[in-house]
C-alpha cells in the first residue's frame, strides 16, 4: 500500500470506527438523536417533565398531583373527567356515556356539594346548594 492509499483508507477507517462507537462514548442527546428509544425495566427519578406519557397502567405509591385527569373509553372519547370547574375553579368530577354525552357531575362549591344528573334528553336535575355563598357572621369579640 503506497502513501496515497494510506491517506485515503486510514481516515475512512477511523471515521467508520468513530461513528460506530459515538453513542457508546457520548450520550446520544449531545449530538441531536432526539428520536432515540429508551428500553428499561425500571427508571428512578425525582422529577420527570415531558409533554405526553403513554402508559398501559400507572401505579402510584404516594400523593399524585395533576391539573386534570381524563379517562378515555374504548372509542377514545372521555368517560370520566376530574379537574377544576371552568366557571368557579372549584373541583368537579364528571362521567360521560360511551358516545360523549354527560351523565353525572359532582361539583364542589362555597356552599357545599352539588350533584347534577343528566337524562337522555339532556335535561339536568340538580341536588345541592346552588345559590350565592353565605357570608360568615363576624364573631363578637370582647376586650
Amino acid at each position: 500500500m503506497n502513501s496515497r492509499e494510506r491517506w485515503t483508507v486510514y481516515p475512512l477507517l477511523f471515521l467508520a470506527l468513530g461513528l460506530a462507537l459515538r453513542d457508546k462514548v457520548i450520550p446520544p442527546l449531545r449530538f441531536g438523536n432526539f428520536g432515540m428509544a429508551l428500553n428499561s425495566g425500571e427508571v428512578a427519578a425525582r422529577k420527570i417533565e415531558c409533554g405526553e406519557i403513554l402508559a398501559g397502567r400507572v401505579i402510584c405509591q404516594g400523593p399524585t398531583e395533576c391539573r386534570t385527569l381524563i379517562v378515555q373509553g374504548p372509542k377514545g372519547l372521555p368517560i370520566v373527567g376530574i379537574g377544576p370547574d371552568q366557571k368557579s375553579s372549584n373541583g368537579v368530577l364528571e362521567t360521560f356515556t360511551a358516545d360523549g354525552r354527560p351523565l353525572l357531575q359532582l361539583h364542589s362549591s362555597d356552599r357545599g356539594g352539588i350533584i347534577a344528573i343528566f337524562n337522555h334528553s339532556g335535561r339536568v336535575f340538580v341536588l345541592g346548594e346552588t345559590g350565592p355563598p353565605v357570608e360568615e357572621q363576624p364573631q363578637n369579640q370582647t376586650e
